[in-house]
């Protein structure tokens, strides 16, 4: 007989890239720590302290994979749909307003792609207490 252990992890964008590269690692550990927050129903982000260390990390690791091209991802929860807000133009913006930080902070434009994905992509089931805060976010894939 054999005996052995497997594990299966997810990636947090749920996004494999096999093998996964240097940036997209320190990529999801940065979002894993740090959340890029939004107001309910704005795409207005606040540069808090803890939104400004995100935004100088990601800018760092982002400007040591210069020929990486990055795909910024809006999310968005189930709120702002039942208040009646386009949550796929939503999470857009979002993750425009974020590539602008970035481009602000020294990198490429062309660089940088951007996609909404509303509430097509939660973290966490949208009926969980966590579901408000996680699936409202901005993460980072990195292209193959």
């Amino acid at each position: 007989g054999f005996n052995g252990k497997a594990e299966v992890g997810l990636r947090q964008t749920g996004c494999v890239i096999d093998p996964p590269s240097t940036c997209q690692t320190d990529l999801d550990a940065l979002t894993q720590r740090y959340y890029v927050m939004f107001g309910q129903g704005t795409a207005v982000v606040t540069l808090d302290p803890i939104t400004e260390r995100a935004m100088t990390e990601a800018a760092a690791i982002l400007k040591q994979c210069p020929a990486s091209r990055v795909t910024v991802e809006g999310h968005a929860n189930l709120d702002g749909e039942r208040a009646g807000f386009n949550n796929l133009d939503l999470s857009r913006r979002r993750a425009l307003r974020v590539r602008e930080e970035l481009v602000r902070r020294g990198l490429e434009p062309d660089q940088l792609e951007v996609k909404g994905y509303g509430v097509e992509r939660p973290l966490v089931a949208h009926g969980d207490t966590e579901a408000k805060v996680e699936n409202r976010r901005v993460q980072f894939t990195v292209a193959k």
